[in-house]
């Protein structure tokens, strides 16, 4: 048998060399031509900052400003600081039956239920009465009245937030229950900022508000955003395509009568974490 040439997979292979080569030089080019933009505004209660690489400076502001739109319209959805918020509206008509939803508070409210399932309650989105009990003690520098923390504790429990798929309607089944999506609100506003840059072209992206932060692709010539957490005993990363986290009592915290207290509740008991740690979480 003639034994087959091995000069045109030889060729071929050089073509496709070739080929990768130009498209990498040509990618290259594209990426130093893009322009950073950097937009931050207040929403959600803190400054919310939005990095971006675009075609050119006026397309990415054009981008950001639409993002920023996205996140005006969802804080009107999930904040409860707004008084005519849909999730205001939701805790106003607690104990009164089921209400109809939008479809971004449901998908906020049910995220939240299953992470309080399977964190056994450690993070439960009708802790809200004993939260505001401890943001308001924050402010005046005075502990809660220990009554006031009992009643507030008798207002929460997740197995009372009732949801229902079919109809997309969300209950607090007694009187008296809030709500607070603080924990969970903010990565979701993240993504939807995300979707709206891609929808205007930009995929190299980033979100961040609060310690809570979400990565589109990497900035040209990197391999990811840059995370830098300040914090001791936290390292820097790189992160692309991912969410993160930077959470504990390190940061935001009080002194009250010569003791520390965290801003983050231990929603089964009603009262600050005090363990002075923190973390950094990434996902997908």
């Amino acid at each position: 048998m003639k034994a087959r040439s091995s000069k045109p997979y030889i060729c071929y292979a050089i073509l496709v060399m070739a080929v990768f080569t130009v498209n990498a030089v040509a990618q290259g080019q594209d990426a130093q031509a893009l322009r950073f933009v950097e937009v931050t505004q207040s929403h959600m209660g803190m400054p919310v900052c939005l990095r971006v690489y675009a075609s050119d400076i006026d397309a990415g502001r054009r981008a950001c400003r639409a993002a920023f739109d996205r996140i005006a319209e969802l804080n009107q959805v999930l904040s409860d600081y707004e008084p005519e918020s849909e999730l205001t509206q939701l805790v106003q008509a607690a104990g009164t039956g089921p209400v109809v939803v939008s479809e971004e508070l449901f998908t906020v409210l049910i995220a939240s239920l299953n992470l309080a399932g399977q964190t056994d309650g450690l993070l439960d989105p009708t802790a809200a009465p004993v939260i505001r009990l401890w943001r308001l003690a924050r402010r005046e520098g005075k502990l809660p009245d220990p009554v006031a923390i009992k009643r507030g504790m008798e207002h929460t429990g997740y197995d009372r937030l009732i949801l229902d798929a079919v109809a997309k309607t969300a209950e607090l089944s007694s009187p008296g229950m809030q709500l607070d999506l603080g924990a969970i609100a903010k990565g979701y506003v993240g993504d939807e900022a995300l979707k709206v840059l891609r929808a205007h072209g930009i995929t190299r992206a980033m979100f961040e508000a609060g310690g809570d932060m979400v990565f589109g692709d990497p900035p040209p010539g990197e391999n990811g955003w840059l995370v830098q957490p300040g914090i001791e005993g936290l390292p820097g990363l790189r992160l692309a395509n991912a969410a993160a986290a930077i959470s504990g009592d390190t940061v935001q915290f009080t002194v009250i009568d010569g003791s520390r207290y965290g801003h983050i509740i231990d929603a089964r008991n009603g009262r600050p974490v005090r363990t002075r740690q923190a973390c950094l979480v990434t996902a997908a």
